[in-house]
């Protein structure tokens, strides 16, 4: 897995480097989920395909920004699945986002990663265990080692609270009621690194506006749960551990992850 750590490092550095010298703006298209594209969007896009089509590392190469899969000259049994930009309309608010990476052998994740803009630009690699890198200058410098998710009082709640099945948002009410405090923040990446640094649980489960969830199940759901778990704590759907749902590209899924003691208490909610 180093070379595909090696290679999210470079594109860190040089998608800093975009970030920095330009402005963000929306475009006029949109992606095969029919999201409006913005600038950054597209050109980290971009970079992301032109630097692993160079490392040969997978034979495809599946972005949420792309319509079909890319092929490249790697090994045939790996895949790679990115979302170049979550959160890009934060940009335009000069709001955090970030990239999302996994590694798949045939349908399995078996390495994950993200790329967090904000302050710092911070890289989260998983594999066996969750280590942290921050960039100085033009290197990655490892800042923290076997990352494990706090046991925290935290609610990162996604989704519009009166879309939520009543006896859930009955649950949360109380939750709130007995000392949990509320966070959320548009992007999925900020809520991932929230829960990693501070622990709590995150939560965007089934609504009336997204019956079958919001979050994209092999761009987002599994590189999340990957990471989540490598760091001791779990991820579901509220039935089924994400890392063994199957579906196809295109697919949403409702999400819970975080400390299991607290995925567990608000899944209670769903019973």
């Amino acid at each position: 897995m180093h070379t595909f750590f090696e290679v999210i490092k470079e594109i860190g550095i040089a998608s800093w480097s975009i970030i920095q010298e330009q402005q963000d703006v929306t475009l006029s298209r949109k992606n095969i989920h029919g999201d409006v594209q913005t600038r950054f969007d597209v050109l980290i896009d971009d970079l992301i395909v032109e630097r692993f089509r160079k490392a040969r590392i997978a034979r495809t190469l599946l972005s949420e920004e792309r319509e079909e899969p890319v092929l490249m000259e790697g090994d045939p049994d790996l895949s790679i699945h990115v979302d170049p930009v979550d959160g890009s309309k934060h940009s335009l608010v000069n709001g955090a986002f970030g990239s999302l990476f996994a590694l798949y052998k045939d349908r399995h994740v078996i390495a994950a990663a993200y790329l967090h803009y904000g302050p710092r630009v911070v890289l989260v690699a998983a594999e066996s265990q969750v280590d942290e890198y921050l960039l100085s200058g033009q290197s990655f410098l490892k800042s923290e080692e076997g990352i494990q998710v706090p046991a925290a009082k935290q609610l990162v709640l996604g989704g519009l609270y009166n879309g939520y099945p009543p006896k859930l948002l009955e649950y949360v009410t109380q939750m709130l009621a007995d000392g949990y405090y509320f966070t959320y923040s548009h992007p999925l990446i900020c809520n991932l690194h929230n829960i990693l640094k501070k622990g709590g649980v995150y939560a965007y489960p089934k609504t009336r506006l997204y019956p079958d969830g919001k979050i994209r199940l092999y761009t987002e759901a599994k590189t999340v749960a990957f990471i989540i778990e490598k760091a001791g704590g779990r991820a579901t759907d509220g039935v089924q551990r994400i890392l063994d749902k199957e579906g196809g590209y295109k697919d949403k899924t409702a999400l819970f992850f975080g400390d299991p003691a607290l995925v567990q208490e608000i899944l209670g909610g769903l019973e």
